[in-house]
């Protein structure tokens, strides 16, 4: 295996994690700053455009909530039988090394 790509890759990954921190704390400054000056847009032809988003959650009644379970029981039993058609599709999964085991064998 190629270990310039491994490093490279990891190298990328770490530095990922530190912008996508970096991003979290200025979108968390830049809502805030919206929310204080009662701003729902602010549009720039440099920057682009960034808007207060609202999300909505749903709480379901125990009644649908319990309509949910069956359904997956169903789910499961057509896995079971067959009845199900899967898709497989294929990925790159990457665990940091400080999460693996030392007991993990390197190839």
């Amino acid at each position: 295996m190629n270990q310039k790509l491994l490093a490279e890759y990891v190298k990328l990954e770490a530095e990922f994690k530190v912008i996508e921190e970096k991003k979290k704390v200025l979108r968390e400054s830049i809502l805030n700053n919206l929310k204080d000056n009662n701003l729902e847009k602010i549009e720039s032809e440099v920057f682009g455009t960034f808007t207060v988003a609202h999300k909505t959650s749903w709480k379901y009644s125990p009644a649908v909530t319990k309509l949910e379970e069956k359904v997956k029981i169903a789910k499961n039993k057509e896995q079971e039988k067959g009845t199900a058609k899967a898709t497989e599709s294929t990925y790159l999964l990457y665990k940091d090394a400080t999460i693996t085991s030392p007991t993990s064998v390197s190839r």
